[in-house]
């Protein structure tokens, strides 16, 4: 009796479909991650900022004066917790 391997046909070999998906959601999951970092860090401020101008139909201050009034916001005022 001889040993024989199954042969395997070329198709069941095939990782292309695999890896894409793991490749979209690599992808997917650094976007996200990006998207989250700049929400918490504040980077997005602006862009959220002009969103809701949009949303309200109000002119929006241009970055310059965007940013001095968020400074202005921050500091100007006493923030205590204690």
């Amino acid at each position: 009796m001889r040993n024989q391997t199954p042969v395997l046909k070329s198709s069941s070999l095939s990782l292309a479909p695999t890896l894409t998906h793991f490749f979209s959601a690599l992808t997917r999951a650094s976007h996200f991650a990006w998207w989250y970092l700049r929400q918490i860090s504040g980077d997005a401020a602006y862009e959220n900022y002009l969103r809701h101008q949009r949303d309200i139909a109000a002119a929006p201050l241009n970055p310059t004066q965007f940013y001095q009034e968020s400074l202005k916001r921050k500091y100007v005022t006493i923030n205590r917790c204690c």
